[in-house]
């Protein structure tokens, strides 16, 4: 182990370079603070900072380029600094719960540090020992205040380089996409959008990963039941039936109304949510009526580019906005699901097999025989679970996005040129054009 993984690069801040450090391992378990860590504890000598004024003192004397040689005593003068400008001040509420967190490891180290390293141990051997040692205890609770953190809030955070990028879950680095939260390993559902993908822990949870033009894998907190990623916007619904969305909002499709809902459908610039009463509400781009959905019931909704389907009660299904193709024009029989994609859609009937209609260029409303459980449109291509369990794919497979891997599946979600899974394992697979690391789940 050598010392660049503290000191990766001169670009890292100071607390960034010790986040990374503690969120480095994804350990279990819950943190175990002693008796002298709890002595150390202290009321703030300074009034309640508003979040911008807080900005600038985690982000302070300490934030900056990094001398990679820095050595013990240098390191322990500035951990010595940081602690102190923390200590001094009361954090806005939003952010108290990473503060305190932070607090405890930084007085825990700096406590570790002054005892200095034993007979025959390097300064960079103790420093880096010391630091990860302490991180496997802290690194739960720093954790899970990120996680917990505000989306915007931790945006503004890792912005003014209180908290690293690379801890964060939200921003890129160089030639890579977004990384989520080392902590979600297990999913109920995901959803491949146009160039991101998001998906629900098992705790509720939204991770998201991809490209983040306008801060659509930058999920709030909370629990949610379901996600959908559209073009440059996600949504979700919520435990408590109400739908968030973040991202992109130039025609209204990150708005959603109030009321409660049993699942939301993200387009490209629109978005439609079944109510709990059964009636369709959308919103967003309306230019070719697909935010104008037809009266009645409905079990499920599908907002594709510039068109919308759903599911009636009776099993039929009603679509609308722009039907080039034929798009919009599905064929009569009952259903269980529907998947409206760009230029195509998709459906599966009360028997199992698949029907699609619209553009099929690429052989993407040609669907395979066999029996289905659910069935997710692309751009030039389609996907669906089987009844086994297994994938099936068809259309364009210039990226890979016809090329499932092998195993069983509870769901699968196509997105214009890669498309992910959730195993039944709650694992998470991605296959197809994995550009900005949008195929690279957690």
């Amino acid at each position: 182990m050598s010392a660049q993984l503290l000191s990766p690069n001169k670009s890292r801040n100071f607390i960034g370079l010790l986040l990374l450090a503690a969120l480095a391992c994804a350990c279990g378990g819950s943190p175990s603070a002693s008796e002298d860590e709890e002595d150390v504890t202290q009321e703030p000598s300074g009034p309640q900072l508003s979040l911008d004024e807080y900005l600038e003192v985690c982000a302070g004397p300490t934030s900056g380029a990094m001398d990679e040689q820095i050595t013990l005593e240098e390191f322990a003068a500035a951990l010595g600094e940081f602690t102190e400008s923390l200590e001094s001040v009361e954090p806005p509420q939003e952010v108290k719960e990473w503060h305190d967190a932070v607090l405890v490891y930084q007085r825990a180290l700096k406590m570790a540090l002054d005892d200095g390293p034993g007979e025959g141990v390097s300064e960079e051997e103790f420093l880096l020992g010391t630091a990860l040692t302490l991180a496997l205890e802290h690194q739960p609770e720093i954790s899970a205040a990120i996680l917990a953190m505000d989306g915007e809030v931790l945006a503004r955070m890792v912005e003014a380089g209180c908290i690293d990028e690379d801890v964060s879950g939200l921003a890129p680095t160089e030639g890579e996409g977004n990384e989520v939260p080392i902590s979600i390993t297990e999913f109920t559902s995901v959803s491949a959008g146009e160039e991101h993908t998001c998906g629900v822990g098992i705790d509720g949870s939204v991770a998201c990963w991809g490209e983040d033009w306008s801060g659509e894998t930058i999920p709030p907190a909370g629990e949610f039941t379901s996600v959908s990623a559209g073009m440059e916007h996600t949504c979700g619904v919520k435990v408590d039936g109400t739908i968030a969305c973040w991202g992109d909002d130039g025609d209204g499709q990150a708005s959603p109304p109030e009321g409660e809902f049993t699942s939301v459908s993200a387009g490209r610039y629109h978005t439609c949510g079944v109510t709990t009463d059964g009636t369709i509400a959308c919103w967003g781009e309306d230019d070719r009526g697909q935010a104008s959905p037809p009266e009645g019931k409905f079990t499920s909704v599908s907002a594709g580019r510039y068109h919308t389907c759903g599911v009636t009660t009776d099993g039929t299904i009603a679509c609308w906005g722009d039907d080039f193709m034929d798009r919009a024009t599905p064929p009569e029989g009952e259903f269980i699901a529907v998947a409206a994609a760009d230029w195509h859609s998709c459906g599966v009937r009360t028997d199992g097999t698949i029907a699609c209609w619209g553009q099929d260029l690429d052989g993407e409303s040609s669907p395979p025989e066999g029996e289905f459980v659910s069935v997710s449109g692309g751009q030039h291509h389609t996907c669906g679970v089987k009844t086994d369990g297994s994938l099936a794919c068809w259309g364009d497979d210039s990226a890979g996005q016809a090329s499932p891997p092998e195993g069983g599946f509870l769901s699968v979600s196509a997105g214009s040129y890669h498309n992910c899974g959730v195993r039944t394992d709650s694992s998470i697979a991605c296959w197809g054009s994995n550009e900005d690391g949008r195929a690279t789940p957690p």
